[in-house]
């Protein structure tokens, strides 16, 4: 499980505490996902302004929490199953990634 921005920086050091949950969640060998890691009120899952992800990654707000938003799901390889799905189409896509990933209210 590695978390790399869309430079290709590596933010593992940052989100590891994500780690474990989506390698709980996500229902495969392995895959390749694009998304964004936000901020949220644990309470209500209200969405917080950009920019809190490193303090709460740390741990000093109590109230917030990490939550990775998935947009897509580019490759997967599950029971023998290699697909590259970038020339699939969002709809199929987004069936792949429903069946991939076991949404987790204001975490994933």
């Amino acid at each position: 499980m590695k978390f790399f921005s869309r430079n290709g920086v590596d933010y593992n050091h940052v989100y590891y505490n994500m780690i474990s949950l989506m390698k709980e969640k996500v229902q495969c060998d392995s895959c390749i996902l694009d998304g964004e890691i936000i901020v949220v009120e644990k309470n209500s899952f209200k969405v917080m302004p950009f920019g809190l992800n490193k303090l709460v990654a740390s741990g000093e707000e109590a109230d917030m929490q990490l939550c990775y938003k998935i947009f897509d799901i580019l490759w997967v390889k599950k029971d023998d199953e290699d697909i590259n799905l970038m020339s699939y189409p969002l709809r199929e896509r987004k069936k792949k990634k429903k069946k991939v990933i076991v949404e987790v209210p204001g975490k994933l």
